[in-house]
């Protein structure tokens, strides 16, 4: 299997327990859920060589957070309460601070309300925040959700998109490729194939997809082989290379 068959799944939802097998094209994943510290630490065992990671899911910003404890932060607040930190100065936002401050860097994923009306807020945190990676998922509300605004701020240079919400599972709300590969154009062209991260949203139980993510993105007409190659694999491998081991 050559390196342009891979790719890393930048939202992989952990299960209560492994006992499946690693997908021979998956060279990583970020696992998301409550569990998913100890998941990465069963794949480790598994595949020692490939790249897992952890999100540590986050529900308030009162405390700071030990960016050598966790790789990913998931920020799980209400619209009306995130919106409302975004208003508070820089200072408010106690578990960034570290990062800030010439610690271990840290990614930050900002679960984001539809619409553009939050860019603004959001963008002025990332730039409040140089040293930590934010990323945001502008597609996950479909194709119909004015996403436009929001995968502009990938145009901040600690900003990163992903393809949440795309990729053809269960819960999908990009049916139709031709949209999904306007969206992929539109970010090519606006912020650059370099700023997008292949993410499924698939449950680990549901590891093995209908469609390998390799074959759907080298149907999507409107990226080359380098900008799917970005994608897949190496945007992934230049972010998260830059955190602490999940090993």
């Amino acid at each position: 299997m050559t390196a342009s068959s891979k790719y890393f799944d930048a939202h992989l939802i952990g299960a209560a327990t492994f006992s499946g097998s690693v997908p021979e094209q998956l060279s990583g994943a970020l696992i998301f859920g409550a569990n998913s510290r100890a998941f990465v630490g069963a794949l480790c065992k598994q595949a020692p060589h490939a790249e897992w990671r952890f999100a540590e899911t986050l529900r308030q910003l009162a405390r700071p957070v030990d960016a050598h404890a966790a790789h990913v932060l998931d920020l799980q607040l209400s619209e009306a309460d995130l919106r409302a930190r975004l208003k508070m100065p820089a200072a408010e936002w106690w578990p960034l601070l570290g990062a800030q401050h010439g610690k271990s860097p840290l990614c930050l994923r900002l679960n984001l309300p539809p619409g553009p009306s939050i860019v603004k807020g959001a963008r002025i945190l990332a730039r409040e925040f140089p040293r930590v990676h934010f990323i945001i998922d502008p597609f996950r509300h479909g194709p119909a959700s004015e996403w436009q605004g929001q995968a502009r701020m990938a145009e901040c240079s600690n900003v990163w998109l992903t393809t949440l919400g795309m990729f053809p599972n269960p819960s999908c709300l990009w049916p139709r490729s031709e949209d999904a590969g306007i969206a992929m154009h539109f970010v090519s062209g606006e912020v650059g194939a370099g700023k997008l991260l292949f993410a499924s949203g698939l449950d680990w139980n549901l590891q093995t997809p209908a469609i390998n993510p390799v074959e759907w993105l080298s149907g999507i007409s409107t990226l080359d082989d380098a900008q799917r190659a970005l994608i897949l694999r190496l945007n992934a491998a230049d972010l998260f290379g830059s955190l602490a081991p999940g090993k």
